[in-house]
């Protein structure tokens, strides 16, 4: 399964930001084992990697994106992208780039805090305690066809 992840929810895990990080470590975990396929915009990447340089220094920073590039895929920001992000209104500018690439490398969930924002979105998006869910309901489906 191919997941796009929004910047938000790898700073959970990274930054280790509350409730929001058990599930979002547990959701890395699978890109970890190869259950899931995780990709990153590389807009997302420079995002990572000021917010985190500027809260926990350029050192450790530097180190977690290391990390991050070893689990993640990253899918190029395009002109596609960025023309198919101009008729999003709806949507802020970065969630509608998040949004183009998701499609344009076809994710199959969109995993993200801010899941209202893509209300009608022809990608799934979840927060990452949904896709847990359906990913562990996928699983025990998949596991009862062999018995």
């Amino acid at each position: 399964m191919r997941v796009i992840w929004d910047a938000d929810v790898v700073l959970d895990v990274l930054l280790d930001r509350g409730a929001d990080a058990a599930p979002a470590a547990r959701l890395m975990t699978r890109v970890e084992r190869g259950e899931i396929v995780g990709y990153l915009c590389d807009t997302t990447v420079m995002v990572l990697h000021g917010v985190s340089r500027r809260l926990v220094g350029a050192e450790r920073a530097a180190r977690e994106l290391r990390k991050v590039l070893l689990l993640f895929d990253v899918t190029a920001v395009n002109r596609v992208i960025l023309e198919s992000a101009l008729v999003h209104p709806h949507l802020e500018f970065e969630d509608a780039i998040l949004y183009g690439a998701a499609k344009h490398i076809g994710a199959e969930a969109l995993v993200t805090r801010s899941f209202p924002a893509f209300k009608g979105a022809e990608v799934p998006v979840a927060t990452p305690e949904k896709l847990l869910k359906m990913l562990n309901r996928k699983g025990r489906s998949h596991a009862e066809s062999w018995t």
